[in-house]
């Protein structure tokens, strides 16, 4: 499984290591989680995933700054165990 080599401070945007828990530079207390279960992808239906990635960077060649096309490809990586991918997508 890939690791995080780099997490920016969501306040101040100062890098911070994987293990922080407050940031050097704000003071900042670094708590990061996601609102999303793990999806097993075997039970995911392959077709809808692949369709709605397409959506996803459809969206983005017409609009490189769509924030929700990002999250949402971002969410469909996560699911399908790309983490590298998700990092990019929502970071």
């Amino acid at each position: 499984m890939p690791s995080v080599v780099t997490l920016s401070c969501p306040v101040c945007g100062a890098p911070l290591r994987p293990e922080s828990t407050t940031c050097r530079y704000c003071g900042s207390t670094i708590f990061i989680s996601t609102n999303h279960p793990r999806i097993n992808p075997l039970s995911l239906n392959k077709a809808v995933i692949d369709e709605n990635i397409a959506k996803f960077r459809s969206s983005l060649r017409r609009d490189p700054n769509d924030e929700t096309a990002y999250y949402g490809l971002g969410v469909a990586y996560f699911n399908l165990g790309l983490m590298e991918d998700a990092i990019a997508a929502l970071g």
